[in-house]
């Protein structure tokens, strides 16, 4: 199984999840991964599982599964860039609308996916398999 460890500083922990700030490489504003955020001074933070001997201050490992990465691409970008382009079609040639109203018609069906996503909590079981802290120094 893939996965992709990142370095980081454990700022905080509450009920077993700790916020890590990433040591920051080149590539990491291109990412844009729904596990990490940015905050407000610049710095990229992640949520993590963290294991019994890890405290504040520590210098940690973390194993970021691949798989949980693709899924979660799949989900916000590819499956609506499918839908978007098969709702512009199915306007213009099936329903016969102008390419406005197509245009329209397929902003109303990503907005359906996505708030079934959200309804359905497809997108938080992707976030329940957040990542974990494999080594605490």
């Amino acid at each position: 199984m893939e996965e992709l460890l990142e370095t980081g500083t454990v700022l905080s922990i509450e009920n077993g999840v700790a916020q890590v700030r990433l040591h920051t490489k080149e590539k990491c504003g291109e990412c844009s991964s729904i596990f990490c955020g940015i905050n407000e001074k610049g710095e990229n933070i992640l949520s993590a599982k963290t294991r019994t001997d890890t405290k504040i201050g520590d210098s940690v490992t973390i194993s970021i599964r691949g798989k949980t990465l693709v899924a979660a691409t799949m989900v916000l970008y590819v499956v609506p860039m499918i839908l978007l382009t098969i709702a512009i079609y199915v306007g213009i040639y099936a329903l016969g609308l102008s390419e406005l109203y197509s245009f329209g018609f397929a902003l109303a069906v990503l907005a359906v996916h996505y708030l079934i996503v959200y309804f359905t909590g497809l997108l938080s079981k992707q976030q329940s398999q957040i990542p974990q802290i494999v080594e605490s120094e």
